[in-house]
């Protein structure tokens, strides 16, 4: 039997995922108009006639071997005058020629991203760029910019990690479209259970490895909690972590000070009532359901 490498499970391709979906439409027989297949060809274009017969010529006087690695002397230079003429001032020797986009995707995040690296990226995107930033070990960031909120945003976030996030508010969320947030206090679940929320559209959020009061430890301690926790989630899984959550919600300003150095965007605490930025973004408040909390009564805080 041939086993995939453990790295392919951390690799996601959105067009790929596209095209098995609509691919299993038509197997139930259904028609299926694809609009997202990067292939003109199969839509009528044709290459210009110049081009072909470039082919053609290539052909007939046998230059059919490698060119240089970098790319033809020629088209190297068109390539730099093009550039040049848009306003950025390119030499020949500045440009690479590659077999399309993707390879030059592929080329250029390799050769400049490290491992554990952040690398911001326009949302919506090309979905090649996070599946190369994956298999690097890197991590995407998005940029979204003008989107706007709803009017009353709602997220749902849950603490810890137990095995009922996975097995019934995921189905629950999932069947209504919607999508939550882990605070994972590390090794509560295994991995596994951890990426299928991942590929449930989840956001993983750090919660320390051992869940202690962060205002009674050392400061060795609590770097360790706040900032490691957010490195070994971002290592292990290729995400961002862009929000902490407090422990029993406990903080003074020392552990603000923590979560703002560990590079978290937000955090949560246990203060109840609408989260606003007015409270300041590393101590935001939430609304705390409880089992007797019911509908009737979420309904209440939702239409406050």
């Amino acid at each position: 039997m041939i086993r995939p490498s453990a790295r392919t499970a951390q690799f996601h391709y959105a067009i790929r995922n596209i095209v098995g979906a609509a691919e299993a439409c038509e197997r139930a027989g259904r028609r299926v108009i694809y609009l997202n297949i990067g292939d003109p060809q199969a839509y009528g274009f044709r290459p210009p006639a110049h081009v072909v017969d470039r082919v053609a010529r290539a052909l007939r006087e046998e230059f059919t071997g490698y060119a240089h690695s970098s790319g033809l002397r020629e088209a190297r230079e068109a390539v730099a005058a093009y550039a040049t003429n848009l306003g950025a001032q390119t030499a020949p020797d500045d440009v690479l020629m590659t077999a399309g986009a993707s390879e030059a995707a592929d080329l250029i995040l390799t050769a400049l991203v490290e491992e554990g690296d952040e690398v911001l990226l326009p949302a919506p995107g090309y979905p090649l760029y996070p599946a190369i930033l994956n298999r690097l070990g890197a991590v995407a960031r998005y940029w979204r910019a003008g989107v706007p909120l709803p009017r009353k945003p709602v997220v749902l976030s849950f603490d810890d990690g137990y095995a009922g996030d996975w097995r019934y508010a995921l189905p629950i969320l999932r069947a209504h479209h919607f999508a939550g947030v882990l605070n994972l206090q590390i090794g509560n679940l295994v991995p596994f259970r951890v990426r299928q929320l991942i590929r449930a559209g989840w956001e993983i959020d750090s919660h320390t490895f051992t869940h202690p009061d962060l205002r009674t430890r050392s400061d060795p301690q609590v770097i360790r909690e706040v900032v490691r926790s957010r490195q070994w989630l971002q290592r292990t899984f290729r995400i961002p972590v862009p929000a902490f959550c407090y422990p029993f919600g406990f903080y003074d300003d020392r552990v603000v000070r923590a979560v703002g150095l560990g590079g978290y965007l937000v955090a949560e605490t246990e203060h109840d009532g609408w989260a606003a930025p007015s409270q300041g973004l590393l101590t935001l408040s939430r609304i705390r359901i409880t089992p007797g909390t019911g509908v009737a009564g979420l309904a209440t805080w939702l239409g406050g």
